[in-house]
């Protein structure tokens, strides 16, 4: 279901109408098709301000992980 008929369908000033306002405002700043990194770092901006995080508390979510990528060896077919 599209988020612009969403919109009219929740109660009016209910949690559901906000958080379905929210997610149109990210739709309308962020533009696939274009790729803009700018747009996107905007965006991880706004939620950490709206979930009252910096960015160390975002950079401990991530925990680099070992690569799991094997070498492959094989005879060299061009000698």
């Amino acid at each position: 279901m599209s988020v612009n008929i969403m919109k009219h369908l929740v109660p009016s000033g209910s949690e559901q109408q906000k958080a379905v306002l929210r997610l149109l405002a990210v739709s309308n700043l962020i533009n696939q098709a274009v790729g803009d990194a700018l747009s996107g770092l905007l965006l991880v901006e706004a939620i950490l301000q709206y979930k009252g995080w910096s960015i160390h508390n975002w950079s401990e979510l991530y925990h680099d992980l070992p690569s799991r990528q094997l070498k492959v060896y094989f005879l060299d077919y061009l000698s």
